[in-house]
């Protein structure tokens, strides 16, 4: 975890047991407000779309696909449900 806050990268929890010994880092870090605590879906919803905001904002590239692939990435976009086995 001071890997990831040293490198300036968010970090999400799901707090824990007072009682559990295992707990007390992420506890403590989730205390001292060095990362943040996911609650419920809502707030795991909310973290989804921060990272989606996050990854807007970095430079787009482009690559090229196959037709194949371009088919495939087509039937996703007009069925995002579909699985891989409808594929």
């Amino acid at each position: 975890m001071d890997f990831a806050l040293q490198a300036h990268t968010s970090v999400y929890t799901v707090p824990a047991s007072i009682y559990e010994e295992t707990s007390a880092g992420s506890n403590a870090y989730l205390a001292e407000g060095k990362i943040k605590a996911v609650v419920n879906f809502t707030a795991l919803f909310d973290v989804y779309f921060e990272k989606k905001d996050i990854h807007k904002k970095q430079k787009s590239f482009s690559i090229s696909l196959s037709p194949e692939e371009e088919r495939i990435i087509q039937y996703l976009r007009e069925y995002p449900e579909a699985t891989i086995e409808n594929i």
